[in-house]
C-alpha cells in the first residue's frame, strides 16, 4: 500500500515533469485532522473553563496542552517539504528541487488567509489609523510576530503562520545555499538544518535569560519575552525533526507491521497521560517549546511510524479524518472567530456558554465546518472558471 502510493507519486512527477514538493503520505491527513481539533479544543476550553477531572487525569489541563496541535503542523511542514525532494528520488535529488516552490505555497496559504484576514481586521480596527495599517502590513508579510503588539492582534491563531511561512523562506534558502555548493545530498540536509536548530535553540536560551535594560523592550529578552518564544528560532528545532523524520521515513523499509501499531498505542497513551497531569512547559528544557524535546520527540516517532501501521494509518485514512484534515487549515483560521460569534449569540440568548459547554462546542464545531466546507466550494468553483 505504502510502496504503491509512493512509487504512483514519483512515477507522475517523471511522466509530466513536473515537481512537485509535497506528496501524499498514508496518514498525514488524518494527524492534521486531530492537531486542527487539538487547537480547536485549546479555544472551546478557554471559552467555557472545561475541565472534569477522572482521577488523575484532568480533562482541563489535556485540553489546554491541545496547542501541541500547532507543533504538529510545524513538524508536519518540515515533514512533508522534506519527503518531496525524495520523492523525485535520488537522481533528480539535485536537480532544480524548487521549481515552483513558493507559487504553490502562495496558493495554498495566501487566499484563505486573505478571507479570514482582512474581515477580522476592519471589524477590530479603526481604518483611519496609521498604526491600524502598520498592524495589517505586518500580518500580510508575515512578520506579526516580531511585535509584541501584533502578536495576537488580529485573531491569536494567525501568530503560528509567521514562523511556519519564515520556515518556508528559510528551508528554500538552505536548499538554494547547499546546491550552489554542490552539497544537496539528504545528508547535509539533515545536517544543515541540525546546526541551525542547535544554534537557534542556543540563541533561545542565551536571551531568556537576559534581562531587559530600563526603557528596552522586553519582547526579545527575558523569560517571558513573547515574540522570542514565538519565533522561527523557538520552533526551528521542531520544524527540524519534521526534516530528520522525512530522512528516517524515505531510508527505513516501509512494511506495515502490527508492531507499529503498538508502539503508537502506547507513545499516544503516554503522551495523553503526561498531557492531561502536567503543563506542557514542564515536560521540557526550559526555553523549548511545546514540551521540546519530549513531546516532539514523540511525534516525530509517531510521523514515522503511521505509515507502517496496520491499522492506524487505515483509521487516519477514514472519510471523516480524511474531509477534516482536508480542511485543517481553513478550520484553524476560522475556528476561533466562529467560537466567538457563537459565543455573542448565546449571551444575547441569555445562555452562558459556561453552563452549556457541550452545546457550545458542537454547535461551534458544525459552524466552523460549514463555514469551510462554503468557502472551499467557493475556491472551487472558482479555480474552475479561470
Amino acid at each position: 500500500m505504502h510502496n504503491d502510493q509512493e512509487t504512483g507519486v514519483r512515477a507522475r512527477t517523471k511522466a509530466t515533469g513536473r515537481e512537485d514538493d509535497v506528496i501524499r503520505i498514508a496518514g498525514m491527513n488524518g494527524v492534521r485532522a486531530v492537531a486542527c481539533l487539538a487547537v480547536f479544543g485549546v479555544h472551546w476550553q478557554q471559552l467555557t473553563e472545561f475541565g472534569p477531572s477522572w482521577g488523575r487525569i484532568d480533562f482541563g489541563q489535556l485540553l489546554k496542552n491541545g496547542n501541541v496541535g500547532v507543533a504538529v503542523f510545524m513538524m508536519l511542514s518540515g515533514f512533508l517539504l522534506t519527503s518531496g525532494l525524495y520523492a523525485r528520488g535520488e537522481r533528480n535529488f539535485r536537480a532544480s528541487p524548487l521549481a515552483g516552490f513558493w507559487r504553490r505555497r502562495v496558493r495554498r496559504i495566501v487566499p484563505t488567509y486573505l478571507v479570514c484576514l482582512l474581515p477580522l481586521f476592519f471589524l477590530k480596527n479603526n481604518v483611519l489609523s496609521p498604526k491600524s495599517w502598520a498592524d495589517l502590513a505586518l500580518h500580510v508579510t508575515f512578520t506579526h510576530n516580531f511585535f509584541a503588539e501584533t502578536l495576537y492582534s488580529i485573531s491569536p491563531p494567525f501568530w503560528a503562520l509567521a514562523p511556519i511561512v519564515q520556515f518556508y523562506a528559510l528551508f528554500a534558502l538552505v536548499v538554494i545555499t547547499l546546491r550552489r555548493l554542490n552539497r544537496l545530498s539528504p545528508g547535509y540536509l539533515c545536517l544543515a538544518f541540525a546546526v541551525l536548530a542547535v544554534l537557534a535553540q542556543a540563541a533561545v536560551y542565551q536571551l531568556s535569560r537576559v534581562e531587559p535594560l530600563s526603557g528596552i523592550s522586553g519582547d526579545w529578552f527575558g523569560s517571558e519575552a513573547a515574540c522570542l518564544h514565538h519565533s522561527l528560532a523557538s520552533h526551528l528545532p521542531i520544524f527540524t525533526l519534521g526534516v530528520l523524520a522525512a530522512a528516517i521515513h524515505h531510508r527505513s523499509p516501509h512494511v506495515a507491521s502490527f508492531a507499529s501499531d503498538g508502539v503508537l498505542t502506547a507513545s499516544c497513551l503516554g503522551g495523553l497521560a503526561a498531557l492531561s497531569s502536567h503543563d506542557i512547559a514542564q515536560l521540557g528544557f526550559e526555553s523549548g517549546r511545546y514540551g521540546f524535546p519530549l513531546i516532539p520527540l514523540g511525534v516525530m516517532a509517531i510521523l514515522i511510524l503511521i505509515p507502517r501501521s496496520r491499522l492506524t494509518a487505515p483509521l487516519l485514512e477514514s472519510a471523516a479524518l480524511q474531509r477534516i484534515g482536508e480542511l485543517s487549515y481553513s478550520i484553524y483560521l476560522f475556528h476561533l472567530p466562529v467560537l466567538k460569534a457563537v459565543r455573542s449569540a448565546f449571551e444575547r440568548a441569555g445562555f452562558s456558554v459556561i453552563d452549556f459547554p457541550l452545546v457550545f462546542g458542537l454547535s461551534s464545531s458544525l459552524l466552523t465546518l460549514a463555514v469551510c466546507v462554503v468557502f472551499h466550494r467557493s475556491m472551487h468553483k472558482t479555480k474552475k472558471q479561470q
